[in-house]
């Protein structure tokens, strides 16, 4: 991951925004209280904060300390709390009813992606889900920048690989996990004048 991109990217944007279009439709269709849930690459908290404003309890995990801590001196409370780490080297001491990750794994290989199922895997506890939107190889960013592999390039200063829905659901059904809903569309990421195809999905153990 390219820590010292998402340094000078979260100084710049510190302050939460209003919650992600996935965060409203996990908490319309999938979540609810008192359901524990934890962020895998939180980032500025606007997911997490969300998540705990509707009564889940939320652990926000980030590699980009002063953010982190900055989080935790305005917002933790008894049911919000973020740590600093690498979301793809969690302990396995803990469990969840939800791991998300949202704009995440495309930040990191394929090896680190394989490591965070397998953590997911033993993470959940039953029934558990597991909420994940990462960019698809339709997105045009694909076709720029630097390119590393046919699904993976350096473009806007940092590191992106690009997912297949399908072979994204085969890697989620070798660890156990069924899938509720899939889909690649437009419309679930938009941001500014981009509005990328983006592969969506909700897994259960």
């Amino acid at each position: 991951m390219d820590q010292a991109y998402w340094n000078d990217y979260y100084e710049r944007n510190r302050l939460p925004a209003c919650p992600s279009l996935f965060a409203e439709f996990l908490m319309q269709s999938f979540l609810r209280p008192p359901m524990q849930i934890i962020e895998l690459g939180c980032g500025n908290g606007r997911d997490s904060i969300y998540f705990s404003q509707k009564g889940l309890t939320v652990l926000g995990v980030d590699q980009v300390s002063e953010e982190v801590t900055f989080l935790n001196g305005k917002y933790s409370t008894n049911k919000l709390k973020f740590c600093m780490g690498d979301f793809t080297r969690l302990p396995s001491d803990e469990s969840y009813d939800c791991v998300y990750s949202r704009f995440t794994l495309h930040s990191v290989t394929d090896a680190d992606e394989d490591r965070v199922f397998n953590w997911v895997r033993h993470a959940l506890r039953e029934n558990g889900l597991f909420a994940l939107e990462v960019r698809s190889m339709s997105d045009p960013k694909r076709r720029q920048g630097t390119r590393v592999s046919p699904s993976e390039n350096i473009v806007d200063g940092h590191y992106r690989r690009y997912a297949e829905l399908s072979g994204l659901l085969a890697k989620l059904s070798e660890v156990g996990l069924a899938p509720l809903f899939s889909e690649e569309s437009t419309g679930f990421a938009p941001h500014g004048d981009e509005d990328p195809p983006v592969i969506r999905v909700v897994a259960q153990l």
